[in-house]
């Protein structure tokens, strides 16, 4: 590895984090990410007037309106499932989209971060990509849990995530994964975004869930009057223009920009009940939250704020009837994600994951458990976790650990590998361009990288 020395203050290596929801992208040693950009983007089909399809990447990627937008998602459930797709997000992440704008890794080791399921395609194609595509100097790859752990300044923890696409218990012994104890459930943010549109809708506060894009103009109005804006017609989901065959706004970018208003609702409205089990006599005392929509409807929202994100911990009474029938979410995980008919209260994959450890872990567990993921940072969560583990889990010590810092709770497998990346003792583990050649490729990261 000639000119190469790991460790030392000249060379720092790049840690890579590609989300459900956002990919991260920063030198190992610093304590936030150099880029975080969606890990969706935008895609316009070849036409008439445009002879090449043209993807859009990036913070003003796929949240920018452009007629017949389509957004996608190369990631489901962790894992990346479009490569080709991918392969334009990490370009974007290292080289055009923040704060790296490296031509190529040549003199950067390169820490990924992987989901405990991922099959063993993804990591020799990431493997591979690092090493080829990139020219790094050497490669790893993590496990996403037991960076979170490390994050937390922990090797044994028991690491709740509440993801974009699922919500997931992993227990970490000694900075390995105890991967037949895994719970997983498809109640994420993602969800409880479903959840509280259809709740929204069935309100009729508001009649219409606005996005930025549809608004022209807009007047400021009274608390719950009815709202005073200019919509760009041509704009609005399901409009065909005169002459054309179909909308210029396609519905998987209605949806995307539907989605980004009810993230903004969840995070400063939504709340956890702290209390267990849930009450709506004391709730119903406590003071209303207000909330103004993009086109100017604002109104105050009391116990329908704590409803929503009452799923996590109820989802059988909470999930109205039509999610119960939703089909099994697809993708290439070795560890699948069952119907939302089969989830279960988060406490509940805490006790089921304790109970798939030895019997001598489990109050090591249950007193390192480990919050993270963006869909936890609703206030009252970590208290709320805290009380139904103390009354599930009677005569052990419970402790949760859940990082007030929007980066150490949001991104904390990137931090944790940030974290990693950066010990003089980590050196070792590193895997070589000459290792890389001498195996034969990609398939050496299933040797080196447990």
């Amino acid at each position: 590895m000639v000119g190469v020395q790991y460790g030392s203050d000249d060379v720092s290596a790049v840690v890579l984090d590609i989300g459900s929801s956002s990919t991260r992208a920063g030198y190992a040693g610093e304590d936030a990410p150099k880029t975080i950009i969606p890990s969706q983007y935008g895609f316009v089909p070849a036409s008439e007037g445009a002879a090449e399809a043209r993807y859009f990447f990036g913070q003003a990627g796929p949240s920018v309106w452009r007629p017949l937008q389509q957004v996608h998602n190369p990631v489901r459930d962790g894992v990346v499932e479009d490569w080709s797709a991918a392969e334009r997000l990490i370009e974007c992440a290292l080289r055009d989209g923040g704060g790296m704008r490296l031509d190529s890794l040549r003199d950067h080791p390169l820490l990924a971060t992987e989901a405990t399921w991922v099959p063993k395609e993804g990591r020799e194609r990431l493997c591979e990509l690092a090493f080829e595509g990139w020219e790094a100097p050497a490669y790893y790859s993590a496990d996403r849990a037991v960076l979170s752990a490390f994050s937390a300044g922990k090797g044994t923890a028991l690491v709740v995530d509440v993801g974009e696409d699922a919500t997931t218990v992993t227990p970490v012994y000694d900075g390995f994964v105890i991967r037949k104890a895994i719970q997983k459930s498809p109640v994420g943010a993602a969800v409880l975004n479903a959840v509280l549109a259809t709740t929204l809708r069935a309100s009729g506060r508001p009649k219409l869930i606005a996005s930025h894009y549809m608004i022209k103009g807009k007047q400021p109005v009274d608390l719950e009057a009815m709202p005073q804006a200019a919509l760009r017609t041509e704009r609005m989901p399901g409009h065909v223009l005169e002459g054309n065959t179909e909308p210029l706004t396609t519905e998987s970018f209605a949806r995307h920009a539907e989605a980004q208003t009810l993230h903004e609702f969840k995070e400063s409205v939504c709340a956890v009940y702290e209390q267990a089990p849930y009450n709506e006599d004391v709730i119903r005392a406590r003071a209303p939250k207000a909330f103004e929509f993009p086109d100017g409807y604002n109104a105050t929202y009391g116990n329908f704020r704590y409803l929503v994100p009452e799923v996590l911990f109820n989802p059988q009474h909470i999930l109205p009837p039509e999610f119960h029938a939703a089909p099994k979410p697809q993708s290439s995980a070795t560890i699948p994600l069952p119907t939302l008919r089969e989830a279960v209260p988060v406490s509940h994959m805490i006790i089921n994951a304790v109970n798939g450890c030895d019997a001598d872990l489990l109050p090591h567990m249950l007193s390192n458990i480990v919050v993270v993921g963006g869909g936890s940072m609703m206030h009252g969560f970590a208290d709320r976790l805290n009380n139904e583990m103390t009354a599930l889990a009677q005569g052990y010590k419970i402790k949760v650990h859940a990082p007030g810092n929007t980066i150490e709770r949001k991104y904390s497998s990137w931090l944790g590998g940030s974290i990693l990346a950066s010990l003089g003792t980590f050196n070792q583990l590193w895997i070589s361009r000459e290792e890389y050649n001498e195996f034969g490729g990609a398939g050496v990261v299933h040797r080196r990288a447990r």
